[in-house]
Formats: structure tokens, sequence, C-alpha cells
């Protein structure tokens, strides 16, 4: 299914577990490998979502991190993210096509594939990004710009060295 398309919404079934009516929505029909796009309602990001009453309060879980975690038995940590590991299909809830990874993992897998900074060759400012200029953080995976890291370096610098506007120095008060 096309990212930002969305499917007719199914009635709700009572009675049944969560797991239960999680995989309801869940089309397994092309079989055993092949992406089982989620049938309910799908977010901006291409991602399922998924209500859950717990505690007499609706929750909301992204449908891959609720999944990943009910298999689990545990809730996803804040430091762990469901990555599509095959497919890189949001909708796609075959559990052998997912896995919980770090975001730096997730980042990394990524890059590996050719998903991340499509097209980008320049920063914001301009600076080429080669890989003299480029640092890659090693936590995230996030790129910076050398040459802009300098630029953001001095500019914190000479804000330290001037005086705040307004402020009295020692020597004019005297």
């Amino acid at each position: 299914m096309p990212q930002g398309e969305r499917r007719a919404k199914q009635a709700y079934t009572r009675g049944l577990s969560d797991y239960e009516r999680f995989m309801s929505y869940v089309d397994t029909s092309d079989g055993p490998d092949a992406c089982h796009p989620w049938g309910r309602y799908i977010n901006d990001t291409g991602y399922g979502e998924f209500d859950v009453t717990e505690n007499g309060r609706q929750r909301k879980h992204k449908a891959t991190r609720w999944l990943m975690g009910y298999l689990r038995g545990k809730e996803l940590g804040p430091d762990e993210e469901v990555m599509h590991e095959v497919c890189d299909n949001p909708p796609c809830l075959n559990r052998r096509h997912l896995t919980v990874a770090t975001h730096a993992e997730n980042v990394a897998d990524m890059v590996r594939k050719g998903r991340g900074y499509k097209g980008k060759t320049h920063c914001k400012r301009r600076h080429e990004h080669t890989p003299e200029n480029t640092y890659i953080e090693p936590s995230t995976g996030r790129r910076q710009c050398r040459a802009c890291w300098a630029v953001r370096r001095e500019e914190k610098r000479a804000a330290r060295s001037t005086p705040a506007s307004g402020a009295v120095t020692q020597a004019a008060s005297t």
C-alpha cells in the first residue's frame, strides 16, 4: 500500500485478547515470507497505530513497537527501536522482517542501505559533504559538517569575549 493511503476501517471486535485483536488487523494472506501490512490506522510517517486499554485508559502504540514488546513479554525501552531489517516497509508487521535495535543501529542500517541523506551533497550553509569535512557521530550515526562546527565554535568564543549589551564594565564604572 502506498504511503499516505488509508485502508477501510475494520469493525472493533469485543471479547478478543489484545493480541488476537491486533492480529485480526494484519494481512498475512501472501505467505510467511511476504510483508504483512497493517490493516488499521496508518499515521503520516507510514507506520500503523494500535489502541490498547490499560488501567481504564486508552493508549496509542506504534503497531511495530507493540508487537515486538508483546512477543518479548515487556515493553520496549526508550533506547530501543524496531528496525525493518528485511523490507524497510513501515506498515509491515511480519515478525521475520522486524528486529529490536538501538537508534544508532537503525541509522547505520539506513545508511548502509543508501536510504539516508538522499541527494544531500552539501550542508545547509552550502559546505560540501566530503569525508574530510563530515563528522559522523558514533552514538547516533548523524552527519555533522566540520566547517559549520568551526563557525559555531568561533561564534560562541566571540559571544563569550564580548560583554552582554547593557552590561557595565568595571573600567567604565570608576
